[in-house]
């Protein structure tokens, strides 16, 4: 079993408040991920969790058992730590099943285990060298290695893959969702890597300043966002303040500097209401200019699957458009087309477009 539930969790440290009432509950065998920007409050929950700080107020049940004053070695968690500390005179297979041997396997067992979780992280060829004679990645991928055999039922995971190469990453981060899985474990993984969470969660739940803001599955969160804040944070949407001029029964037009953008998407807004519209780089499509949404290539920038183009309108505003159309240059006039299901509205926050930047930006 690995249910664990935080229930209105709070801590603050001085005049900082880490966390708010924070509640969230992760189910046996869920693999949760709680992505968020630098200072949200992630670590901090993690060692909440773990026993290694004690929140101010709320509770914490793990199986349904309240063990706000259980001590660490008690609570049936292992964390995995940013800072990996790996005992430098141990070697990389000591130091991996050094857990287990602490918790009364023989060392026949632990060091079998820990072998294979090694094998997971490619570094079995390494099992008896030392932490010096390894390279960041590989010392993180050996702390990884020694929490997930620890054989505690829910694993905390403080960033873990931060360190490593994109190509480690793209496939470790696969096979640690299905070692995770196949053991039947839970795991609560802190991120502020989008892709990383998009790639790894059953669900999503995203907090900042120390508030969860919403919790859903990955689709959810890139398709269905409740404000402003998650949109900007889970996708590359283009975000843009503008003020609704006509409100029907099926739509909302919407002025952006003498730009007009239709929604179909639902909301109660009202005629002269400030907003934020959002569209999805993807969204936009690129026509021969016509006289409508005509706006001028600033950039033309390559990648592997599609080609971004920085484009700026009479009026000044500059929008982002992924496109795998070709022969799009620089200086050249083109048209945008939208579909109004894909035209977002949320309320405009307090402070505007730039407030609500500065937070999804974490410099706030």
């Amino acid at each position: 079993m690995g249910s664990l539930r935080l229930s209105n969790v709070s801590k603050r440290f001085g005049k900082v408040v880490a966390l708010k009432n924070m509640s969230l509950e992760i189910s046996d065998g869920e693999y949760v991920v709680v992505l968020g920007p630098t200072g949200a409050g992630k670590t901090t929950l993690l060692k909440i969790i773990a026993g290694l700080l004690k929140q101010d107020t709320g509770e914490i049940y793990i199986d349904g058992v309240k063990v706000d004053d259980y001590p660490p070695e008690e609570r049936n968690v292992s964390l995995f730590f940013q800072n990996f500390a790996l005992f430098p005179h141990m070697t990389i297979l000591e130091n991996v099943a050094f857990g287990l041997k602490v918790r009364g396997y023989d060392s026949r067992e632990a060091e079998n285990r820990a072998l294979e979780a090694l094998r997971l992280m490619h570094l079995d060829n390494r099992a008896y060298s030392y932490p010096r004679e390894l390279s960041g990645g590989m010392q993180q991928r050996v702390a990884l290695a020694r929490t997930i055999i620890t054989g505690a039922s829910i694993l905390l995971l403080d960033e873990p893959l931060s360190q490593l190469d994109a190509k480690i990453k793209s496939e470790l981060q696969y096979e640690l969702r299905d070692f995770v899985k196949n053991l039947g474990l839970t795991a609560l993984h802190v991120t502020n890597d989008v892709e990383e969470a998009l790639a790894l969660a059953d669900r999503i739940a995203i907090i900042n300043r120390g508030e969860v803001v919403q919790v859903g599955t990955p689709f959810e969160m890139v398709e269905e966002p409740k404000d402003v804040f998650v949109a900007g944070f889970m996708t590359d949407m283009n975000l843009m303040e503008g003020i609704v001029e006509e409100v029907s029964t099926n739509s909302v037009i919407v002025d952006i500097g003498n730009i007009k953008l239709r929604s179909s998407r639902k909301g109660s807004f009202r005629r002269g209401e400030m907003v934020i519209v959002g569209v999805k780089s993807k969204d936009f499509k690129v026509q021969k200019a016509d006289g409508e949404l005509v706006c001028r290539i600033e950039d033309s920038i390559f990648s592997f699957k599609y080609r971004k183009l920085i484009v700026c309108f009479d009026n000044g505003l500059r929008v982002q458009v992924k496109t795998d159309k070709s022969g799009l240059e620089k200086g050249a006039y083109v048209s945008l087309r939208v579909d109004p299901n894909d035209v977002y509205l949320f309320p405009c926050p307090k402070g505007g477009l730039r407030a609500a930047i500065a937070e999804i930006t974490g410099v706030s």
